[in-house]
């Protein structure tokens, strides 16, 4: 900037100055003019720049990683719940000769991984007055007859024990719990139907309680059965169980060599058949 102000400084002349002083021109005796608009830019802007620019950089790529670190939930376990598919008893069948005498049925809910709460099983008695059971299945004999005891599951699924008490003295045997309608005789028949021969207790000529049926031809055994397919008994199958005003309660279908087919509960009874028709 010192150009066109002095002479020397148009010709560029080199002027020598002693370390440690000033310069002054021999000319115009004057200083060297700074540029102007060219100072040196101040460092302490760049250091701070430097450490907002590595703080914005920090969090920019740090925040997602801490957040994750103390937003992050656990993530929740879905319990699987494995449903119950069947139930079955160590025991299908007991036979008392005493009154007061007790046996104990161990129900096993299958697959055998289910959850304990759903391993829960109710029992059930038909008949109480021949046979009880509590909640341990216990099974307990009170008279003279044969009865289904049943253990259930939460789902609706059951397994059961057909339990005859042998006959006992009157003296010994407890009174019925039940008393049978006015105007209506019970007794023991033997009846041939088209389709088979029961012998069971009756109620006005019809089956009431405990009685067999045995089949001489292939039939269906409930002509409203709930089940997915209706289920049938062949020639020579026989049913054992109790039955309420010609209609099937519950028991179980055996074939003609005594193996058991089919254990049948009705919940709501269904008629087997229109027997006064038959």
């Amino acid at each position: 900037m010192n150009f066109g102000n002095c002479n020397k400084a148009n010709t560029k002349e080199i002027i020598e100055v002693n370390i440690g002083e000033d310069f002054i021109c021999p000319e115009c005796e004057g200083p060297l003019i700074d540029i102007l608009g060219k100072k040196p830019f101040p460092v302490w802007i760049i250091i701070v720049i430097a450490i907002i620019l590595v703080l914005c950089g920090g969090v920019y790529f740090g925040y997602p990683f801490v957040k994750g670190l103390f937003d992050k939930k656990k993530p929740i376990e879905e319990e699987h719940i494995v449903p119950v598919e069947d139930i079955t008893l160590d025991i299908t069948s007991l036979s008392f000769v005493n009154i007061g005498a007790s046996m104990r049925l161990a129900a096993t809910v299958h697959p055998i991984n289910v959850a304990d709460k759903n391993k829960k099983v109710i029992w059930q008695s038909i008949d109480t007055s021949i046979a009880t059971v509590d909640e341990n299945g216990i099974v307990t004999s009170m008279a003279s007859g044969s009865t289904l005891i049943s253990a259930y599951t939460g789902n609706g699924l059951s397994a059961t024990c057909y339990v005859e008490v042998a006959n006992v003295s009157a003296s010994n045997a407890p009174k019925p719990a039940t008393q049978q309608p006015v105007n209506q005789t019970s007794r023991i028949i033997e009846k041939t139907y088209s389709f088979g021969k029961y012998k069971g207790d009756a109620v006005n000529g019809y089956p009431e309680g405990d009685g067999t049926m045995t089949y001489n031809r292939r039939v269906q055994i409930a002509k409203h059965d709930t089940n997915a397919s209706p289920r049938f008994a062949e020639s020579g199958d026989y049913f054992i169980g109790s039955w309420g005003n010609g209609d099937i309660v519950s028991g179980i279908l055996y074939d003609k060599n005594g193996n058991i087919k089919e254990r049948i509960i009705a919940p709501k009874r269904f008629n087997q058949y229109d027997i006064s028709k038959d």
